[in-house]
């Protein structure tokens, strides 16, 4: 509910004006009779106004639009109870999952799963399909590619020295393979007849880097190759040049974790990474709060091959030279080209390679192919002085790329190795500093020019990434949440919140996506549509009061094919569901209508009773291809005119705390003043009260007063708006009075509708007259001592003190009563002045009761 504050400027006959005619400006303003009554609103629109409400197949993106969800069903409980699932393939009618952590093949045709297979001490991260037939890649400390053939795992070809194959792609009779813990991209021609050559023939090395591993790989439509790291979080990209493989480090992300890629046909690159750390329970921010617009729908020119919008604000590239280094470069290459020459019996292999990292390759997808030109021209070998020389140079370049931040890691060599082969020297970048990263994990875009945009970032791990018409599927870890990610429409949607914690495993069907899960393990299936039918059942709405309900505005767009409906409930306990409430009111039902305007708000009665309480909900329905979209709802409510409240009433006067109320003879300090501090009467009272109003109306007070004998009050002051009063009391009889505070609320309601409240003060002492001393004051002489008696008395305020002083000499001496206590309007006093010299003397006398007012008098004294 949002207040809406009087404004406390407005004065007079003006002020009462606009209070009166201000709500019927507003647009949700009710025609009543009591016009001047204030409508309030709910309005839900954002995605936190929605998001502390009950989804039931409904999801709340982030521009704060409420929408079907995906439906999602968990198949069944899988034989040999893995806890992981790595990967997914489908071959015909049968689904293989890779379980583990210890190697289990499960497949599933229909509703049947059975375990084909279960691998000692071994593990498979990746499977796919080659020949016709599942290709298994077996992971440990023998790896291998294997096909299933009868229920075993027949190997096709060892891999020697690799401990993890994490990836893998088949293309024809090549299967390219990411792997550990050596961070290598590998070749394997199967073709290869096995009987004619050795196996390790068969597998070159694409990519050799300092990684500890390849974790993805990717593959567009030309034929280039595309891996992520895990060490630097490093994008590779490799194509082949005259059958020989040319790399370039396309992207260096600020996470130390590639998880997943996605390579559309054209070269588009989407990379999610991985960072473990930055995986922490919750959202990255709070759900937004605002509304900030939507993107204006994109044209098919706006979009790239991919079906995703190309960029429409130009980023700067990851990294640039400044010119200095530039220059600095450009002359270590010309050194390294002076002496270059192919090493002997290797013209292709590791000095090429050595050359390929020092030379820029060019953006885009224009590669220099200036190592292969200068191998054409170069045919002498070198001395051992030149080549002594350039081990020094290429020394100096890389030592200087490791200080500093300059050159990208560009790894590769101009023609594949066999396995094994010793780790080329070459440039590793410089370590990612913390303090550089940012919060979470984030979806990178990598477009055709090599421009970096994130589309995506959230406090999970990125473990899978699958395009979606022209939207991205991200499955996530830590939470185990499945995101949606339309850039076009700059809208990030969480289609599913799954129990398990972790989803590394995902493959797109024609009609469904298969989830494979973690912590438990679970195959999960995911509608590629939206649910049918989706329900949203907000919080419930406190209006304070007894409240009358207004209309219900609702912004929605509704295809065809699709429909809203709309019921309330009300009830004056805060539980709906611990008490009775009315029952959820008629449905109201809004179809689709070609004459009507999306995104237009469409005004609907609330016939549900009248109550303090109100919730709503939405059931959305939909055809299992489109979703209606509802993007605010608004419900208006009146508060009928209820009585201000005075919460209290308090009269002071200066010195005195206004915490309590004046206590009746209460003095300003006990015993009085002292010595020569002279007393000071105040007779203006301070009188502040507190005010509220139910309906947060304008108020305005009058004050009264009556003596305490008398039933009639009295006018004080009228039309205050603060809170605060003095009042000059000079100008009343001394007396007990009683303050009474009038509130009222005329200025925001009409005249048959306003309402006041009044409280009275508990009884308040007015006195402004000095005490008084009763009869003669008697004088005695004794024994060298002169005594003085008197009787001091106040009409209605306690004696508070009794003074003397000898002479006007000011020095004023306490006196005591006979009681030896200052607690009456009476006190006995008797003054014994001691060793005045003979003579006459002037006894100065000063009485000072409770509330300050003083009497002096002066009494001759003859001392023989």
């Amino acid at each position: 509910m949002k207040d809406r504050s009087t404004n406390k400027s407005v004065r007079g006959y003006c002020r009462r004006l606009v209070a009166r005619l201000l709500p019927l400006t507003l647009v949700c303003a009710f025609t009543t009779p009591a016009a001047g009554i204030r409508a309030q609103l709910w309005s839900h629109t954002t995605e936190a106004d929605f998001d502390v409400g009950q989804l039931d197949n409904i999801v709340v993106t982030n521009l704060g639009d409420l929408k079907l969800a995906a439906g999602t069903q968990v198949i069944s409980e899988l034989p040999g109870r893995p806890s992981i699932i790595y990967d997914i393939q489908d071959i015909g009618n049968s689904v293989y999952l890779a379980g583990g952590p210890e190697a289990k093949l499960i497949r599933q045709e229909g509703n049947e799963f059975a375990q084909v297979l279960e691998l000692k001490g071994e593990q498979v991260f990746a499977l796919d399909i080659y020949e016709g037939n599942l290709l298994i890649c077996i992971s440990g400390p023998t790896s291998r590619l294997a096909v299933l053939n009868d229920g075993h795992a027949e190997t096709l070809i060892e891999l020697p020295g690799v401990r993890y194959v994490w990836d893998a792609i088949v293309d024809g009779n090549i299967i390219y393979l990411a792997t550990g813990t050596e961070g290598k991209l590998l070749r394997v021609a199967l073709s290869v007849d096995p009987d004619e050559q050795l196996a390790d023939s068969r597998i070159s090395v694409l990519l050799d880097t300092d990684q500890s591993n390849l974790l993805c790989l990717g593959q567009d439509g030309h034929g280039r190759l595309y891996t992520g790291t895990d060490s630097d979080g490093l994008i590779y990209r490799l194509h082949f040049v005259d059958g020989v493989a040319k790399s370039f480090v396309l992207y260096d992300a600020p996470e130390p974790e590639i998880g997943a890629l996605l390579v559309m046909k054209d070269g588009t690159v989407y990379a999610g990474t991985a960072d473990a750390n930055q995986a922490k329970p919750g959202r990255l921010g709070k759900p937004k709060e605002i509304q900030a617009g939507r993107p204006e729908p994109q044209n098919q020119s706006d979009k790239d091959s991919s079906g995703l919008p190309k960029d429409r604000e130009q980023p700067q590239p990851f990294k640039e030279q400044s010119a200095k280094s530039a220059d600095k470069h450009a002359q270590l290459t010309h050194q390294v080209n002076a002496l270059w020459l192919p090493l002997p019996g290797r013209p292709s292999t590791q000095a090429s390679a050595l050359h390929h990292r020092l030379t820029p390759l060019a953006e885009g997808n224009q590669i220099s192919d200036t190592v292969d030109q200068e191998e054409k021209n170069q045919s002498a070998r070198p001395t051992a002085q030149q080549y002594d020389r350039l081990r020094q140079v290429i020394k100096q370049q890389l030592q200087t790329s490791r200080q500093g931040d300059q050159l990208q890691a560009v790894s590769g060599t101009a023609k594949p190795q066999s396995i094994p082969m010793a780790r080329a020297n070459h440039f590793r970048p410089a370590k990612k500093q913390i303090s550089q990263r940012k919060p979470g994990n984030a979806v990178y875009r990598i477009g055709l020019d090599n421009y970096v945009t994130q589309v995506f970032r959230e406090s999970v791990t990125i473990l899978r990434i699958a395009s979606q018409e022209d939207k991205l599927i991200v499955a996530t870890g830590n939470e185990g949440q499945i995101y949606r990610v339309d850039p076009l429409a700059e809208e990030t949607t969480i289609l599913a919140d799954l129990e398990p914690q972790q989803v590394p495993a995902m493959l797109m069907r024609d009609d469904h996506i298969l989830l494979g899960t973690a912590n438990p393990a679970l195959l999960i299936h995911l509608d590629d549509a939206v649910a049918r039918q989706g329900k949203y059942t907000s919080k419930v709405l406190d209006a304070a009061h007894i409240s009358k309900w207004g209309k219900l505005h609702l912004t929605a767009d509704i295809a065809a094919q699709t429909a809203i409906k709309i019921e309330l409930r009300s009830g004056n306990v805060h539980d709906p569901d611990h008490s009775a409430w009315s029952n959820w009111s008629d449905p109201i039902t809004l179809n689709y209508d070609a004459q009507s305007q999306s995104m237009m708000p469409i005004e609907l009665p609330v016939t549900t009773t009248p109550a303090r309480f109100l919730q709503y909900r939405l059931n959305l329905i939909g055809d299992g291809q489109a979703t209606p979209v509802i993007d605010k709802v608004q419900i208006t409510y009146v508060v009928p005119n209820l009585k201000p409240r005075i919460e209290s009433i308090q009269a002071t006067y200066p010195g005195q705390s206004r915490s309590r109320v004046v206590v009746p003879g209460q003095p300003l300090s006990p015993g009085g003043p002292v010595g020569g501090n002279e007393p000071k009467h105040v007779s203006s009272l301070n009188i502040f009260w507190k005010a509220r109003d139910p309906n947060n109306d304008q108020l305005t007070y009058q004050l009264e007063y009556r003596p305490a004998a008398i039933n009639k009050w009295l006018p004080l002051a009228e039309d205050l708006t603060a809170s605060k009063y003095v009042w000059k009391t000079q100008l009343v009889p001394d007396g007990w009075y009683i303050i009474r505070i009038v509130a009222g609320d005329h200025a925001s309601n009409t005249p048959d509708m306003a309402m006041t409240s009044t409280r009275h003060s508990d009884p308040i002492l007015i006195d402004n007259t000095a005490p008084l001393i009763e009869n003669d004051i008697q004088v005695a002489l004794a024994n060298g001592k002169t005594i003085l008696k008197l009787m001091a008395r106040d009409a209605l305020s306690p004696i508070a003190a009794v003074h003397w002083a000898v002479d006007g000499d000011g020095k004023w001496q306490p006196a005591l009563p006979g009681d030896l206590i200052y607690d009456s309007t009476t006190e006995q006093i008797k003054i014994t002045i001691a060793d005045l010299a003979p003579g006459m003397h002037v006894i100065s006398l000063r009485l000072i009761d409770a509330r300050g007012n003083a009497l002096y008098r002066a009494q001759l004294v003859r001392v023989e």
